[in-house]
């Protein structure tokens, strides 16, 4: 394994592994976190996006703004 890797370039062995020993119980703990955030990030989403639904349906238009560095994305 390299060691000059930052943790984010590291894979889930090469970051839980010490000594030579890969501790499974820290990396369990460690998953476990991260799909916890990621449930909460997506339900997040799906109330955000139930809303923007809610509101386009009774507003029926489009008049969110938009920053100029996106503009070219809404052009299709």
């Amino acid at each position: 394994m390299e060691e000059n890797k930052t943790l984010e370039e590291k894979n889930i062995i090469e970051k839980h592994t010490f000594d030579k020993q890969f501790k499974l119980s820290v990396a369990l703990i460690d998953l476990e976190n991260r799909i916890k955030d990621l449930d909460v990030r997506t339900r997040a989403l799906e109330e955000a996006m139930h809303f923007f639904v809610q509101w386009y349906n009774e507003k029926e238009r489009v008049d969110i703004l938009v920053p100029e560095h996106l503009k070219e994305y809404t052009k299709k």
